[in-house]
């Protein structure tokens, strides 16, 4: 067996960890083999499913919520983080939707500790959260001017391209055209002097940088390096003489700390239109049930023929497609995942 032809061979972590909204996580379990406590996986995984998700089952603690809260009948683990269990959309969960966004769960962040993420708003495709290009109407229905980069349509246009389109009579520096001022106007777009372009740009970034994270308090965080690159403190010959950690946040062991050397630079903002910051397909279930309520899970009616990628045959509708579905709660019964690899059949 080979890697699946959607999974890139090298994956940048600060792309899919940068603009987002996270909630570490503290959820150990004691590996034997190791002897040592690791991440438990499994429960990180379904403390952020029932963040998202009214699942049905027996809440799913961290480790000081266990210490300090009386056992629950059905606390078994194995009931506790079932796949198949029945995901109702939480409020929290529908507001994040209606602006692009979903909680998933992420292991590699908070030192590979685990941690629950959503991503904020990212207007200029750079670490891969909902825009009006890549979430079109009806997935993006709490779409307000921050999903949108400021450009023309929004700040106006500029004096200084009024010489575009110059017609007989006019100049070059001063006056638009006629053929300017109508196509303008056919584009509902204003001409703006110098002051209220500043301005409007200025207003703009107040309002994005403004943006916080939804949920109770002292739950979601927001993390959202700076727009510059840096080096890091121990950036010069000589720091890089001596033994680092950081080079790895990943390693826990004092003796493999030991053995480890080299400088690292930090790159404060992370930009790229990868897909590997995005989801690799969308989550659908043919589910009769599933699909009259598909306005519970969030999700949206196909009808119309629909290929089969494992059946290789043509199938018709109805189907409820869940764009905000992260793939890993693709589970239940029913519900499959349409990879991005298979929209060219």
């Amino acid at each position: 067996f080979q890697e699946p032809p959607w999974l890139q061979d090298h994956t940048v972590d600060c792309l899919r960890l940068n603009g987002i909204c996270q909630q570490k996580l503290t959820a150990l379990v004691f590996d034997a083999g190791r002897g040592m406590l690791v991440p438990d996986e499994a429960r990180i995984y379904g403390i952020c499913a029932q963040r998202a998700y009214s699942t049905g089952t027996a809440p799913i603690l961290e480790d000081n919520e266990l210490s300090t809260r009386p056992t629950q009948g059905g606390n078994r683990r194995l009931t506790q983080l079932a796949k198949t269990a029945t995901r109702w959309t939480v409020p929290l969960q529908k507001e994040l939707i209606s602006k692009g966004a979903s909680i998933t769960a992420e292991f590699y962040g908070n030192k590979a500790r685990g941690m629950c993420t959503y991503k904020l708003p990212d207007p200029f495709g750079l670490f891969g959260g909902p825009n009006v290009m890549n979430n079109p109407e009806p997935w993006l229905s709490n779409s307000t001017g921050i999903f949108e980069a400021p450009g023309i349509a929004l700040l106006g246009w500029p004096s200084a391209f009024l010489g575009a389109l110059p017609g007989p009579g006019t100049s070059t520096l001063g006056s638009a055209s006629g053929a300017l001022r109508a196509l303008l106007a056919k584009n509902s777009v204003e001409v703006s002097s110098d002051e209220e372009l500043q301005y409007r740009k200025d207003t703009w970034y107040v309002q994005y940088d403004a943006v916080d994270c939804d949920g109770p308090p002292g739950t979601f965080g927001k993390f959202q390096q700076d727009r510059l690159w840096e080096t890091a403190d121990l950036a010069d010959e000589f720091s890089c003489m001596a033994a680092r950690c950081d080079t790895d946040e990943t390693v826990q062991d004092p003796e493999v700390c030991a053995e480890t050397w080299g400088c690292t630079r930090n790159c404060v903002y992370c930009s790229s239109r990868a897909s590997t910051t995005w989801e690799q397909g969308i989550c659908y279930t043919r589910e009769a049930e599933d699909v009259a309520r598909c306005a519970d899970l969030s999700g949206v009616v196909l009808e119309g023929p629909i290929l089969d990628e494992r059946l290789g045959v043509v199938r018709g509708g109805p189907v409820c497609a869940m764009p905000h579905r992260h793939l890993k709660y693709c589970t239940r019964p029913g519900e499959q995942v349409r990879r991005c690899a298979h929209y060219g059949e």
